[in-house]
């Protein structure tokens, strides 16, 4: 049965149709990600599965039970290098392009066919987005239950959540969600819960090449936990896509940008009028960018 995940209001109406803010994609996380992008949404991100729980915390629905109640396999991802360490990368590029023709090792996806180019594009893999972790970092966090003092304190969990004080360059970069978003998920989660240790870190292990798995973030009563170790051919595998207008839902008191179907479709009309005065080719990669774009930060 398919997840109810959006209350009555959380719909968009185009032309007598009601598309929802928010669709589920179960099974093989391969083959539901195209699927997921032919409809023009985007995956969940941790931070905005916090604020979606968060939001619905007073909420005694079938809606509330479906987001609280299950685990969804998000955008973000976990890079795991050969040497033990590891990077984790927001909103990424890699998850959302993943198809059943990815090459897999072990369910993790190879970041190139070519293992002459693998390491290159590892090194490559850098930015505001990403959070570089040594082998020690992942071996004293990897499945070990925190308290939340230490959730709190946990560099991991604060870069999901997308804190600015722990880092400013998400803030710079525009994809920052609000301070206190992990202390009051944290809170939800221990009052959930009723245990004073959640929401363990589990990193998805190493291999003899550089691989990438998709954060997965538990139901609240199974303390919340993160892990990257999902494959990503595995049948049980759940993603929550979103809508551009969802992106509104998400971010309240956030640093993010949004913009929805119409601000795009704006953008595209903008783009078609100044084609009358200048040559296409100039334009080409805006428009590009725009018929790809659906909810990328």
């Amino acid at each position: 049965m398919a997840l109810q995940l959006n209350r009555p209001e959380e719909y968009i109406r185009i032309d007598d149709k009601e598309i929802p803010y928010f669709k589920g994609y179960s099974g093989k996380n391969v083959e539901q990600m195209p699927k997921l992008r032919k409809d023009g949404r985007h995956s969940i991100l941790t931070a905005g599965l916090m604020e979606r729980r968060l939001a619905l915390k007073e909420d005694g629905t079938e809606v509330a039970d479906a987001w609280n109640n299950n685990y969804f396999d998000t955008g973000d991802a976990f890079y795991r290098h050969p040497d033990g360490s590891g990077k984790v990368r927001l909103d990424d590029a890699n998850v959302l392009e993943i198809t059943p023709q990815t090459k897999l090792s072990d369910g993790a996806a190879l970041l190139n066919e070519n293992p002459e180019r693998v390491e290159e594009i590892y090194v490559e893999i850098k930015g505001a987005r990403v959070l570089e972790l040594t082998q020690e970092e992942i071996e004293d966090f990897h499945d070990r239950l925190l308290t939340n003092s230490q959730i709190t304190d946990s560099r991991v969990w604060n870069f999901l959540a997308r804190n600015p004080k722990y880092f400013p360059q998400l803030k710079e970069a525009g994809i920052a969600h609000r301070e206190d978003l992990l202390p009051e998920y944290v809170e939800l989660v221990a009052d959930k819960t009723g245990c004073d240790k959640n929401m363990a870190l589990r990193f998805g292990s190493a291999q003899t090449v550089p691989v990438m798995r998709a954060w997965c973030v538990d139901w609240l009563d199974s303390r919340s936990d993160a892990d990257s170790r999902a494959d990503l051919d595995d049948d049980s595998g759940c993603f929550a896509g979103l809508a551009p207008e969802a992106q509104r839902a998400l971010v309240q008191g956030s640093q993010i940008i949004t913009y929805t179907m119409s601000d795009i479709q704006i953008a595209k009309e903008e783009i078609d009028a100044l084609n009358e005065f200048v040559r296409q080719d100039k334009t080409t990669k805006t428009r590009e960018l725009l018929s790809r774009i659906n909810l990328s930060r």
